[in-house]
């Protein structure tokens, strides 16, 4: 028997134990039910005794991804009425945005819970840097815009050309992103977010990651496991600068080590660090929680009956003809 099987038998004795005396007191506190809740008799696994991923999971949370200005020196919410107060206003500003944008007053949004850490609500989805922030090395690279110059199809942001969604990795609080496939097997795990129009496949064997010269949209993952933890590793990315949302735009250098953690048969706790040093200063890292769910992943045509890459060249071209006579 080697140490790491002793280690977790011990840790897992000792778990009971202080289980009971808390039930037999009354006082059970809520780390001590989250560290019951992480124990390996608490989670579905597979036949070789690996967590068992599979499913469909939700991961809408109304935590932002970046610490608000308003809460740069607040990691956590003071209160709940203080986070829900948070969750109004963002909802107003989102509305009144597409109202101005489309002429709507408003829309409906899914019920998001906040992330929550040992009882406490954090301000920001990004706990590393302690600020809550995506340390850029240009700082101006939150609201640079995308140059709206449309002269070749390339030039058009890659989620709009359907080569590379919103989405992982890193896996993001999206909005319009919020459900994800995992799909395991002893060899392989598969993940498949809707919006993604590709699934990517995380070989389980130790085989190196390919060759720099090949690069694709979704790099290539190699995952492993640490414990009860699955570890994926993701490098040779092809650059996706000309992303609309800053949050996304990455180069090739880019490198995104993903954890994932079963800690019950309906809580899965995905935590991520993205490393680029040739736009961020430092490597960041963020968690949040993702909630088993019966709801189906939708297929997301992206290409069917899609004319808005014809209509936005061909309005680019008008409005360079005008701008032409005009002067």
């Amino acid at each position: 028997m080697n140490r790491q099987v002793v280690v977790r038998m011990v840790a897992t004795l000792a778990v009971g134990m202080f289980g009971m005396l808390g039930d037999l007191a009354g006082q059970v506190s809520g780390q001590h039910a989250r560290r019951v809740a992480a124990t390996p008799s608490r989670v579905p696994r597979t036949a070789n005794r690996h967590p068992n991923f599979e499913g469909t999971w939700a991961y809408g949370t109304a935590t932002p991804l970046e610490r608000p200005a308003q809460f740069s020196d607040k990691p956590f919410f003071v209160s709940d009425a203080e986070a829900e107060q948070f969750l109004k206003q963002s909802q107003s500003d989102r509305r009144a945005v597409q109202a101005s944008r489309l002429g709507v007053p408003e829309f409906v949004e899914p019920d998001w819970p906040f992330v929550t850490i040992a009882g406490r609500k954090p301000t920001s989805v990004i706990f590393e840097p302690s600020d809550g922030r995506i340390p850029y090395i240009a700082p101006d690279m939150q609201q640079r815009p995308i140059e709206e110059r449309l002269d070749k199809p390339e030039d058009v942001p890659l989620s709009e050309r359907c080569l590379r969604a919103l989405a992982g990795p890193p896996i993001l609080p999206n909005v319009g992103l919020l459900y994800v496939q995992i799909f395991q097997t002893s060899d392989d795990v598969v993940l498949s977010q809707e919006d993604l129009h590709d699934a990517r496949i995380v070989p389980l064997d130790g085989r190196s990651h390919v060759s720099g010269q090949i690069r694709t949209w979704l790099g290539d993952s190699r995952g492993r496991w640490d414990g009860d933890t699955l570890i994926v590793d993701t490098t040779n990315f092809r650059d996706q600068l000309h992303q609309r949302g800053p949050s996304y735009r990455f180069d090739r250098n880019l490198r995104v080590v993903e954890r994932l953690t079963l800690v019950s048969s309906d809580t899965l706790w995905y935590e991520f660090t993205v490393e680029d040093p040739t736009l961020f200063t430092r490597p960041w890292s963020g968690r949040f929680p993702m909630r088993k769910t019966g709801e189906p992943i939708f297929e997301v045509a992206c290409h069917e009956g899609n004319y808005a890459m014809f209509n936005m060249l061909r309005g680019a071209r008008v409005q360079e003809g005008v701008g032409a006579t005009s002067r």
